[in-house]
């Protein structure tokens, strides 16, 4: 396998998984404002109840939340490989 074909396939791939968020935005709703409503929900409502030793609590709250925007859109890049998997797409691409 060259790396032509190697770019033909990842492109196809996001092309379809592109398509999969303009076919059902709440899908790229969900993705774009989790992050912000955790950020929000962490900083007004429960950002009183933690006590940090700087005065910026952002510093500490902003990294987990990007970590784990990145965690769930892995589990989501999974699970669309494993249905893709699962209904023979990459049969069709050999």
């Amino acid at each position: 396998m060259n790396l032509r074909w190697t770019l033909h396939d990842s492109f196809i791939m996001t092309r379809r998984n592109m398509l999969r968020y303009i076919r059902l935005p709440e899908n790229l709703v969900s993705i774009t404002v989790q992050p912000i409503m955790f950020l929000l929900l962490f900083t007004y409502v429960l950002g009183g109840a933690i006590r940090v030793t700087t005065p910026d609590y952002i510093t500490y709250l902003l990294p987990g939340i990007l970590v784990q925007t990145v965690v769930f859109g892995a589990f989501a890049t999974a699970l669309g490989l494993a249905q893709d998997a699962q209904t023979g797409l990459f049969e069709r691409f050999r």
